[in-house]
């Protein structure tokens, strides 16, 4: 009986120890684990950081994109209305008729302003055209047909904007 009690102690003393050595796995891999997770949520800090970063940065750019669209458009149209001529003279006679002489210190800013594009619009609409360049030889060569092909070009570039722009609004 004795040797029996001795056997089954040493039976469950092996168990034991196994489950000890189980158990201090375990507590390993837990560890491991936690400094797993704590890595990944320092990582997915930094990912949200950069995320927003970029979000910012899309922002200011389409804002910036908004501007200058809006520029070349206002540029796109202070260029025809230099283009029609006449219609700047008129503006120009215009606002010279409408405009009294007031000296400088008592006109206010923004009349100020007006005046100097006035003045500046007047001159350049009374100064004379630039003198042509010659052109050369072959490019006076230049065939009706190519003539007629550059204009139906231009006038469908025309209509495509037109179109657009009814598409935008």
């Amino acid at each position: 009986q004795e040797e029996n009690a001795e056997i089954a102690r040493q039976l469950s003393e092996e168990k034991l120890q196994v489950l000890r050595i189980q158990l201090c796995a375990e507590r390993r891999k837990r560890l491991q684990l936690r400094q797993r997770i704590a890595q990944l949520d320092q990582y997915a800090e930094k990912v949200d950081e950069e995320n927003d970063k970029m979000t910012k940065k899309f922002t200011d750019l389409g804002q910036s994109l908004k501007e200058t669209r809006a520029e070349v458009e206002r540029y796109k149209k202070e260029i025809e209305e230099m283009k029609s001529g006449k219609k700047r003279k008129d503006a120009a006679a215009k606002a010279a008729q409408e405009t009294p002489e007031v000296p400088a210190e008592e006109v206010p800013p923004e009349q100020a302003k007006r005046r100097k594009k006035d003045k500046i619009l007047k001159e350049a609409v009374q100064s004379p055209p630039p003198p042509a360049v010659p052109e050369p030889v072959a490019e006076a060569a230049e065939t009706a047909e190519d003539e007629a092909e550059r204009k139906r070009r231009k006038k469908e570039k025309k209509e495509k904007k037109e179109k657009k722009e009814k598409k935008d609004t």
